[in-house]
């Protein structure tokens, strides 16, 4: 055979949204289904090898698909995984052992050792979907507040309203403040604007996740946990993504814990528009979206923990503080015995009190109070005793 003339094909279940995982569902589900798929679709684009990557950390569906894969003439590759693999380049540098990281088309003229070689790569979904005829359809993990988190699988042209009603809806009790679609290459989604949002092929978004953000959520925190994401996912290739992402995590982490200045909202925004201008690949191009969008929906909430200090959720504990209600503490001390900075003064029969500047804000004493006399408060505090007073007597 001509080395030069080669013509490989590639199923890749890599490059999953990480909070969602819908390769892993697909693959671990549908094994045989699949892999009759990827020899269909290899045999039908002529190739002379055919291939199925499958994320080393996804065991149960290594287990299941190898010696089916075997059987069909497949070969099955593991490695690591990151959202950056949905660039074809990253994925191929894998094949090569080098690091998961885009080249130039030009830089990837060779395939374990073969040259001039012809590569298809698919999407473990598409080319599932293409052999069942299903390609109006796509699966989707909808979690966060809503009634039964579930895998679904939703018709293009559906509403994020629709896709929601598919978990139950929304949780009862429950007030949508965002919807995070796609996760850390994503963006937020107003509740004004689950009707209009509308699920179409090809959309950069909907890859996956579906996350229905409520009034426990704090938009800041949460942008933050998305960052950190982005910056272990970052490959590092370009100077904009790899120091963007410690930026934007160093920034929220800073906001998050009442250190943040008013000027690093300009900061923040400014940074977005110039890495998704001059990133290298889509993970840096798309998750600059986030950091836009967390603005866009929850710019208020988020703006408010540099302005007035307050995280309206309660989540950052660095703008909580606890204080112990006079008239419902009995003086048991379950709550000075959990305290594991010594946080809380207080003795047997006494009213107890906390010393926020101690406080790590875990909340255990809140867990064993059966009075629920430890409450979380905001900046109208209950009058509280500025001594040990006993039980009762406090006024």
């Amino acid at each position: 055979m001509d080395k030069a003339k080669q013509t490989i094909f590639i199923c890749s279940a890599a490059g999953d949204d990480r909070r969602a995982q819908i390769n892993r569902e697909l693959v671990e589900k549908n094994a045989q289904a699949l892999v009759d798929a990827v020899k269909e679709a290899g045999t039908a684009a002529d190739a002379d090898k055919i291939y199925m990557y499958i994320p080393a950390a996804y065991e149960a569906a290594v287990e299941q698909v190898k010696p089916l894969a075997k059987d069909a003439g497949v070969e099955v590759v593991t490695g690591d995984d990151s959202p950056v693999c949905r660039d074809k380049t990253a994925l191929i540098s894998v094949f090569n052992g080098k690091i998961i990281r885009p080249y130039f088309e030009e830089d990837q003229e060779t395939f374990r050792g073969y040259e001039n070689v012809a590569k298809i790569i698919e999407n473990a979904e598409d080319v599932l979907r293409k052999a069942q005829g299903t390609e109006d359809k796509k699966l989707l993990y909808v979690s966060g507040a809503v009634a039964a988190p579930a895998f679904v699988e939703a018709p293009y042209g559906a509403s994020l309203s629709d896709i929601i009603a598919m978990a139950g809806g929304v949780k009862e009790g429950s007030t949508v403040k965002a919807v995070l679609v796609g996760g850390e290459l994503g963006r937020f989604i107003a509740p004004d604007a689950l009707d209009t949002t509308i699920m179409e092929k090809g959309s950069d978004i909907f890859t996956g996740g579906v996350e229905v953000l409520d009034q426990t959520y704090c938009g800041a925190d949460f942008t933050k946990t998305l960052m950190e994401s982005a910056r272990e996912d970052s490959c590092g290739k370009c100077p904009l993504c790899r120091e963007g992402t410690y930026q934007f995590h160093t920034i929220f982490n800073e906001i998050t814990v009442g250190k943040a200045k008013v000027t690093d909202v300009a900061l923040l925004k400014d940074l977005a528009d110039t890495i998704g201008w001059g990133a290298f690949c889509q993970f840096g191009q798309h998750m600059v979206n986030i950091v836009k969008s967390a603005f866009e929906v929850m710019g208020d909430e988020i703006e408010g923990h540099i302005k007035r200090k307050k995280c309206e959720a309660g989540v950052c504990k660095s703008f909580m503080t606890l204080a112990i209600l006079p008239d419902k503490c009995t003086g048991c001390e379950e709550c000075a015995d959990v305290c594991p900075e010594d946080a809380i003064e207080g003795k047997a029969g006494y009213i107890h009190m906390i010393d926020n500047d101690m406080c790590e804000k875990c909340g255990k004493c809140m867990e064993v109070c059966e009075e629920d006399a430890i409450v979380v408060v905001g900046s109208v505090k209950p009058k509280l005793p500025k001594r040990l007073t006993r039980v009762g007597r406090f006024r």
